[in-house]
């Protein structure tokens, strides 16, 4: 037809794709097509692009054509041997055969069965032509674009008959010893595809069993096809199947020295392990397993990691054909797997990544071994135990000829200790793979109910632990260890300082390090230990020792992140709960003084706010006189001297800051071996940490005004503070305490202003007059707090906080939708539970803003500001009672509040603050009727006739929905465009 790409332009196309793809798209769809490209394919001057294109091109006429299906069969078939050589081209024309075969439509005389016979007829003078179309048919059926009816017809085809009539051929293609080297390769690829594709089962290659064992025992580097095969064999199931490939492999002759052979027995006994253990398959598990443990080397990760999966999935009825010798040999061939490689900070980080991802296989696989193999967990600890024994031992013999004279120390001079390119005595990753799999299977080897003789062999390897050099890759194993002993130190209190005592000092080593971190999930490995231990915390002496700990992980120099020092606070915190009685406040108090230390020296506003949550954490759990105590000291001015300096200290001896100072890396630091000898040894001694605590805040002042005079301006800060100051306001039970924590706390707070915004500040005077109340209950609360001690001491400080936040309102100095809601929610609070302390001439004034600010769009359509400033209103209203318009408001005041809430409820403000306005309404009727009608009326009036009786009749009714109607039908209902629907108001929170 016209505009038909030739052969010429095909060529010329084909050297321009950037600009012809389309054309080409396009060429495939002709009707002359086929002709084109056979015409390309027999010119000798096409180049192989050209060629290519021109095969793929037929595939594609041949998938979308069937009315061609037959003539392209005898094309292609004569055509495809003289591309035997050009792989690609030969491969797409042999698809094409497939192809078409597939496609022919079949009839009462041609059948799919016939169709295939005439198809290996037409192949039949190229063999190899004829292997390759065999090996492509099976996924063309499957795969390809075809009509259902057809797809099934040619499955059930290649299935039953055409499998027979396909395999018998290969079968006599491989009896051909003259030509079995040049078609074994092709065979086998073919057998892949077709199990691949699901068309042939075991049955089917039974037959080829030999041949394929043959193939398999010829190299060391089974073919690609060949692996598919028997993996795919066995991952039928059958026992017979499974039992065949098995044999073969672990019969290979160079299967031990031979990484793909075991690999391919890791692949295929996997699969096995569902096959049903009949009597073929009990004759071969004992060598396989036996090979399979020969094959966990660190050698080959990728082979290592396929075999630890198979251990991982072998069940206890597979491990009980192997030999009762292999059992242990197992084990330990598991753990060494684990060891670091003395070149692993050379590795590239996707290396490393990789090797630990293998270490977390042999975790999960070390459990399962462990638990179902007989006896396996006391021979496993005893195994652990006596090589790290051996190694400690070894560093003991070095450190010893190393000290000075060659006398024994219990912790070598650091001079005598090796250099950096020195090694121990043996390396320390052969210490640490030991660790690892003690932690991998803790919970087995710390039975708490074990037999007396192997209770002896775990507190061996505690103090095996202990005598660890503080290197991180090998302390991160310990802390991790040790982190898991929860259940067993139940059990064993006497060892909880030691066990404790390890998981403190590791605090001084890098959490971040390219090579060995001393992370877990996310974490330094030490925090996670310290809160999986934190019910232990409360002894006394791990106590002394954590408060040491707070000293180093809030300090300029501590090597944690924020969340890993955060978790070491929170376990100190948590280790107090379990206290009662005197000790609970003792140690309350202490931990208060210890948090507030290191907040002064808190190195970021991060930090400080951290050690402000426990703060307020530890100061809710003191008892009454601690308690006063620590809030005294906490908010005592810069520079004043506090009685609460003096607290009595416990004379009991911790461990002092520099004990947890980081060292040198490649300092090798060994610790006191003894099981009952906890400290490091350092001198001169220096004051108790609670000691230093009193004489550094003392010298600083108040950490708090100090903590805001360091983080101005940091939001986080002051609304910590807040939080802190208000949560511990709710269990305070002494009047003058609470008076002077609250004096103090609402001080500071508006002395940092602006840095510290009104938003914050009133928010935080609002929670603190709600702590003192106990409270947000309602009318009988608020009566018996403003007749109470606390609310005369709270009256003063109540006037300070009014004035300050009275003053930047007023003065319109900040008028945002945060700050207004704060401002008026504290205004609220103030008129609902110390109402005397607000004074009629500043309640008008603050009236007359808050009308106006309804005004304002920007806190109007504000659902917060704007409920916040209708709640102050509504207490207002109700406070003052029936002496309100006579002692608070001018009539003219009342007017316009009436006329604004008039404009409101018609559409003037947002529809969502219709409830809220109805609940000043109802508020001022309930009060004075007469009065709220009279202004009603001169603010509009048509009300005097239309709404005020209805107003007046309803006030009285606890129902709402009869005032609200009425109103609204007064105003013509909820407008369009004002904004939503109401929502939950203060009408029905308050009151």
């Amino acid at each position: 037809p016209p505009g038909t790409l030739k052969m010429e332009e095909v060529r010329a196309a084909l050297s321009n794709l950037s600009q012809s793809t389309d054309r080409l798209v396009a060429f495939r769809k002709r009707d002359d097509c086929a002709v084109v490209c056979f015409t390309i394919l027999r010119d000798a001057q096409s180049t192989p692009e050209q060629c290519i294109f021109a095969a793929q091109s037929l595939v594609y006429v041949a998938r979308h054509r069937p009315d061609l299906a037959a003539a392209l069969i005898a094309e292609l078939g004569s055509l495809a041997p003289r591309f035997a050589a050009v792989g690609p081209v030969f491969s797409q024309l042999a698809l094409g055969l497939a192809a078409a075969a597939v496609r022919i439509p079949s009839s009462p005389s041609l059948s799919q069965e016939g169709i295939l016979k005439n198809l290996l007829s037409v192949c039949s003078s190229d063999l190899n032509l004829c292997l390759r179309v065999l090996t492509v048919m099976a996924e063309e059926v499957v795969t390809s674009s075809m009509s259902p009816v057809l797809r099934s017809q040619w499955t059930t085809t290649l299935r039953g008959p055409g499998a027979d009539m396909c395999l018998h051929y290969v079968l006599s293609c491989l009896a051909d010893e003259t030509h079995y080297s040049a078609r074994v390769g092709s065979c086998v690829t073919l057998l892949a595809a077709w199990l691949a594709q699901g068309v042939v089962g075991w049955n089917h290659l039974v037959p080829f069993m030999p041949f394929l064992v043959r193939e398999l025992h010829s190299t060391t580097t089974p073919h690609e096809a060949l692996v598919d095969i028997l993996v795919a064999v066995c991952e039928l199931h059958a026992p017979a199947g499974c039992a065949a490939v098995l044999a073969a492999i672990v019969s290979h002759p160079c299967l031990s020295s031979a990484p793909h052979l075991s690999r391919l027995l890791t692949l295929c006994a996997r699969p096995s392990l569902q096959a049903a253990l009949d009597q073929d398959m009990q004759a071969v598990w004992p060598r396989a397993l036996h090979a399979l443990l020969l094959c966990l080397q660190r050698e080959h990760l990728d082979l290592l990691v396929c075999t630890l999966e198979f251990w991982a999935d072998c069940a206890a009825s597979k491990l009980a054909l192997l030999a009762p010798d292999d059992h242990y040999q197992l084990l330990a061939r598991c753990v060494l797997c684990g060891e670091y490689p003395t070149d692993f900070a050379a590795w590239s980080s996707a290396a490393r990544e990789q090797f630990h991802d293998m270490r977390n296989d042999l975790r999960n696989t070390l459990r399962p071994l462990t638990a179902a193999l007989p006896s396996a967990a006391p021979w496993l600890l005893t195994h652990l135990t006596s090589n790290l024994c051996n190694a400690h031992a070894q560093i003991q013999a070095s450190y010893q000829a190393h000290s000075p004279g060659g006398r024994h120390e219990a912790e070598p001079h650091a001079s005598a200790l090796p250099s950096p390119t020195t090694p121990l005595p043996l390396p320390w990753p052969h210490m640490e793979v030991f660790v690892h799999a003690a932690t991998a299977t803790a919970k087995l080897l710390f039975d708490p109910a074990a037999p007396p003789e192997l209770q002896v062999t775990q507190c061996t390897l505690i103090d095996c632990l202990t005598a660890m050099p503080a290197i991180p890759g090998l302390q991160c194993s310990v802390v991790t260890l040790c982190g898991l002993l929860s259940d067993w130190l139940a059990h064993h209190p006497d060892r909880v300082p030691q066990v404790l005592h390890l998981v403190i000092k590791s605090l001084h080593l890098p959490e971040w390090d390219a090579v060995y971190p001393m992370r877990i999930c996310q974490d330094h490995v030490a925090g996670v230990a310290l809160i999986k231990l934190a019910r232990f915390c409360s002894s006394p002496p791990v106590l002394r020792e954590l408060f040491s700990a707070v000293y180093f992980v809030c300090g300029p120099h501590s090597v944690l992140t924020r969340k890993s020092a955060r978790l070491v606070l929170q376990a100190l915190c948590m280790g107090t709960h379990a206290l009662e009685g005197a000790a609970a406040a003792d140690h309350g108090r202490d931990i208060a003084l210890l948090i507030l230390d290191a907040l002064s020296r808190a190195s970021s506003a991060d930090i400080a706010v951290d050690c402000l949550q426990d703060l307020g954490t530890a100061l809710a759990h003191m008892r009454d006189a601690a308690w006063a105590e620590a809030a005294a000291l906490a908010l005592q001015a810069p520079g004043a001297t506090s009685p609460t300096l003096a607290i009595p200290i416990p004379a009991h001896s911790a461990h002092q800051l520099h004990h947890l100072q980081p060292h040198s890396p490649h300092q090798h630091h060994l610790l006191s071996h003894s099981p009952h000898q906890h400290q490091l040894h350092h001198a001169p001694p220096s004051p108790t940490p609670l000691a230093q605590a009193s004489l550094n805040l003392a010298a600083s002042g108040s950490p708090l005004h100090g903590i805001f005079d360091r983080f101005l301006g940091h939001d986080a800060v002051a609304k910590t503070v807040g939080e802190c100051l208000t949560g511990a306001l709710v269990h305070a039970t002494g009047g003058p305490a609470l008076a002077s924590f609250a004096q103090g706390a609402c001080t500071m707070l508006a002395a940092h202003y602006p840095q510290c915004p009104l938003a914050v500040a009133a928010e935080v005077f609002r929670c603190t007059i709600e702590a003192g109340a106990g409270s947000r209950a309602g009318a009988d609360s608020v009566k018996a707090f403003a007749s109470s001690e606390a609310a005369a001491l709270l009256a003063p400080m109540i006037v300070a906080m009014l004035e300050f936040v009275s003053r930047i309102v007023l003065s319109g100095a900040d008028h945002s939708p945060a700050a207004v809601t704060a401002s008026y929610l504290f205004f609220a609070c103030i008129i609902r539970t110390l109402p005397a302390t607000v004074t009629p001439a500043l309640a008008v004034q603050l009236t007359l803003v808050a009308l106006r600010l309804l005004a304002v769009p920007e806190v109007s359509h504000a659902r917060d500001s704007a409920s916040a400033i209708f709640a102050f209103l509504r207490e207002l209203v109700l406070a003052t009672g029936s002496n309100f318009h006579q002692s608070v408001f001018q009539d003219e005041n009342g007017i316009e509040m009436c006329r604004v809430l008039l404009t409101g409820a018609r559409g003037g403000l947002p529809g969502w603050m219709l409830e809220d306005i109805v609940a000043v309404f109802r508020a001022l009727f309930k009060v004075d009727n007469a009065r709220a009608a009279a202004w009603l009326g001169v603010a509009d009036p048509a009300a005097t006739k239309q709404l005020v009786p209805d107003l007046v009749r309803f006030s009285g009714e606890s129902d709402l929905s009869r005032f609200k109607n009425a109103l609204k039908h007064f105003c013509g209902g909820k407008k369009k465009g004002t904004e939503g629907t109401p929502s939950r108001s203060i009408s029905q929170t308050s009151g």
